[in-house]
């Protein structure tokens, strides 16, 4: 995955909200398989959470609604 640009990694993410049903909540990271999560670089996995920020709130049809943060500041979602 770390050959993939950002852009690239935010859109399989957005693919796989595709796979939870309503009501399932979530972060960036429980998108991805473990190990291909930690394989970015912590300034990568920052990027990627902020542009799939960017797209649910720009792109209110994908029905994922922003939630608080957790104790270690990562974003939780919901699906819709």
């Amino acid at each position: 995955m770390n050959d993939l640009k950002t852009y690239e990694i935010v859109a399989i993410a957005i693919e796989e909200t595709k796979n939870l049903v309503s009501g399932d909540t979530f972060m960036v990271k429980d998108l991805f398989i473990g190990y291909k999560w930690k394989k970015l670089s912590p300034t990568m996995r920052k990027d990627v959470g902020r542009q799939f920020l960017f797209k649910i709130e720009e792109f209110k049809n994908l029905n994922i609604e922003k939630l608080e943060k957790n104790a270690a500041s990562q974003q939780i979602y919901r699906k819709n």
